[in-house]
């Protein structure tokens, strides 16, 4: 994989992936939802938390998943409730161990029609009761 910036959209190949923090995730899912969707159909991207974030906890990852990102970055020194989410979202294809799932048929779709466009302020945490 080769980094790229994110305006170099005429200079990218299938093999080039963008970086992006957060903070700026959160900018660009609001401003321009469409292009970042039309993006991570083509292309791969990768969130990372903040470097602010000294107690090493995490961001809610449900957001970016919502926004295509492919690789959503965790502190797993941390075992909090982004973590069990992403257990939970791994664990139907092999758990931990598997760490790939396929893009949900609205990012492979040519026919994107936005119907899937939210705010992540709009996003409340699941609460689900786990049994063990």
């Amino acid at each position: 994989m080769i980094g790229c910036k994110i305006k170099e959209e005429d200079k990218k190949t299938i093999w080039h992936i963008i970086s992006i923090s957060e903070s700026k995730f959160y900018k660009i899912y609001n401003k321009q939802h469409d292009w970042l969707v039309n993006h991570q159909r083509k292309f791969l991207s990768r969130m990372y938390p903040i470097g602010t974030r000294f107690d090493s906890s995490n961001y809610n990852p449900i957001q970016p998943w919502i926004g295509g990102v492919q690789m959503v970055a965790l502190n797993f020194q941390t075992s909090d409730e982004a973590m069990l989410l992403n257990y939970a979202k791994f664990c139907g294809n092999g758990g931990i161990t598997c760490g790939y799932l396929v893009k949900p048929p609205e990012l492979r779709s040519e026919n994107y029609n936005n119907k899937f466009k939210r705010s992540p302020k709009d996003i409340k945490n699941p609460v689900k009761k786990v049994t063990i």
